[in-house]
Formats: structure tokens, C-alpha cells, sequence
């Protein structure tokens, strides 16, 4: 659930450069040092909470650290979905101490990858089963050992048939699919106004919203709060993409209508960028999927405001 601990970590490529990083004792993108002192914020997410495409300056974690002077444990890993995310938040936060959970919801693919991962039986475990534990914190180098001796196997098993990517090894994407975590188009599976959108809609929502409950309710046995912090697509901003612009507008109302019902803060960055011109500009090359160290900075800027009129 994690990437493969202390190592020399490479992340994607959208501005020109690699952003790399050590990872920690469990595999996620923190100085090791920040697990043995007291938490103030704890992010969690996909790929956007990561810090992918930019340097660890740039990264919502680091950026919000920096202006809040406050100790941020981020937990967010790359191609996770809802299930996946709260799943790392039992198995890692069950022994930690912390005032917020800064949660990160991407548009383009966490429903999807939740009706995904609904499909894995581990998985469901987390949901179904109130104490369900790996014990992955006392595992590391078991994990370790089987991440490495996995991927090799796998990219040597298929050298006849692809070609070598070291980029896709060190990016840790063969994980993703040894839990067959493999990733479909959107409009195959999120589309309020196809046949499957009502079996979608009530089943694959129901779902989001029990997570988001639970996780809800583990917080508040912490004595901590929730955040949650909507990020839109960049399609969002292009003027051919007005069937998208639809379906994504269906599924973020529900979702915040929900938080509003539940009483959970959150940040609408789709609503935020809205009152800026030309939103696109904080998209690598105004096409890319992530946000220009520029755009992660605004974003975090969103975060502090509601965090500052929170705490």
C-alpha cells in the first residue's frame, strides 16, 4: 500500500524534469523523521496528495508545512483509489496522534477506481471487517522483498513481449497491477446518462459514501477532523469538453451534498478555480494531468484559508 521503503524514489515527468524524492521507513514521500514526533496534519490521496510531476518543495504537504509551520505526514500514493486510501489510513494511522486529515478527491478517476477495488477481496476486508489488519507497519521487509523480487520477475518474464521500461518499474506501476488495479477509460464506467449509470450511481456512490463516513467516524474517535479537498480535471477548462463538463458536474454535486448533510469541511478547487482566468494555465503545457508547481502552490494557498477559518 505503500512504495518500497528508503530508496531513491522517481515520480513522472510533466514539466521537464523528474521530481525524486527518499522515501520514508513505510515507502510514502516524507523525511523519515517526521513518524517518531507529534503530527499536526496528515494528507492523504492519489497522486495529486503524492507530489507527483513536482519537486518536494512544490508539494501540497510541503507547501502547507511551510506557511503553517506545522509537522504534515503524507500518505498519499499514486493510481489509489477511496478504498485503497482508507485502507492505508487503518494500517498506518492506528498508533498515530494528529489534528486533521487533509483528504484529496481527483474527478477524473477515484470513482472509478473504487468500483476497481470493490473488486478485490483484501480490499473489502478494510470494509467489511471492523478490525482487519496486514500489520504492514511490523512487515516492511517482508514488503520490501516482495515488491523487489515481484517486479523483476514480472519485466523479465515479459521482455519478449514489451519493451523495458525502466521508467514504469521505478514508478512502481506493476503494483498497482498485481492487484489487478488496472485502469479503464471513465467513460466506460462513469456516465450518469448511459445504461449502467443507475446500477453506477447506486451502488458505486453508496460505497464512497460508507467510506467516507467511516473514515469520518474513525476521526472522531481521534479527537481530529476531516478536510476533504475536491480536485476538478483540466478538461474541465476546455471548450470540447462540454459532455464531460456534465457528468463531472453530476458527480460533484452528489458528493458535496453529501459532505454538506455529514458536516464535513471541505475546499471545492473546481469552485475556487472558477473565479480565477484561465485555470488551465496551472496544467503542465495547459494539457498535462497534474498542476504546475504554480498551481500546486494556489491550491495549497485554498487548503491554509480553510484550515485557518477551521482550527
Amino acid at each position: 500500500m505503500s512504495g518500497i521503503s528508503k530508496i531513491q524514489t522517481i515520480s513522472c515527468n510533466e514539466l521537464g524534469y523528474y521530481n525524486n524524492y527518499m522515501s520514508d521507513r513505510f515507502g510514502f514521500n516524507n523525511k523519515d523523521d517526521l513518524w517518531d514526533g507529534e503530527i499536526d496534519y496528515l494528507i492523504l490521496g492519489d497522486s495529486f496528495a503524492q507530489g507527483d510531476c513536482v519537486n518536494n518543495e512544490h508539494n501540497i504537504a510541503n507547501n502547507i508545512s511551510k506557511k503553517m509551520n506545522k509537522k504534515i505526514l503524507n500518505l498519499g500514493i499514486s493510481s489509489t483509489g477511496p478504498l485503497f486510501q482508507y485502507a492505508i489510513l487503518k494500517e498506518y494511522t492506528y498508533d498515530l496522534k494528529f489534528k486533521k486529515l487533509i483528504w484529496l478527491f481527483y474527478e477524473n478517476n477515484d470513482l472509478e477506481n473504487l468500483y476497481i477495488e470493490m473488486n478485490n477481496q483484501i480490499l473489502k476486508s478494510y470494509l467489511n471487517q471492523k478490525n482487519f489488519s496486514q500489520d504492514l507497519k511490523n512487515n516492511v521487509t517482508e514488503i520490501d522483498n516482495m515488491f523487489k523480487s515481484k517486479l523483476i520477475k514480472e519485466y523479465q518474464n515479459k521482455t519478449d513481449k514489451i519493451k523495458f521500461s525502466l521508467n514504469d518499474l521505478l514508478k512502481l506501476r506493476l503494483s498497482r497491477q498485481m492487484l489487478n488495479f488496472k485502469q479503464k477509460k471513465m467513460n466506460n464506467i462513469i456516465n450518469p446518462y448511459d445504461e449502467y449509470s443507475e446500477q453506477f450511481d447506486e451502488v458505486n456512490f453508496n460505497n464512497y459514501f460508507m467510506i467516507i463516513k467511516k473514515i469520518n467516524n474513525l476521526l472522531k474517535n481521534k479527537n481530529a477532523q476531516l478536510l476533504f479537498v475536491y480536485i476538478p480535471e483540466n478538461k474541465r477548462y476546455k471548450k470540447t469538453s462540454e459532455n464531460y463538463t456534465s457528468q463531472s458536474e453530476f458527480n460533484r454535486k452528489k458528493i458535496l451534498n453529501f459532505l454538506t448533510t455529514e458536516n464535513i469541511e471541505f475546499v471545492d478547487i473546481y469552485k475556487k478555480f472558477s473565479n480565477i482566468d484561465d485555470p488551465l494555465k496551472y496544467y503542465p503545457f495547459r494539457t498535462k494531468t497534474h498542476f504546475t508547481e504554480k498551481g500546486y502552490e494556489t491550491v495549497s494557498n485554498f487548503i491554509i484559508d480553510k484550515l485557518q477559518k477551521i482550527d
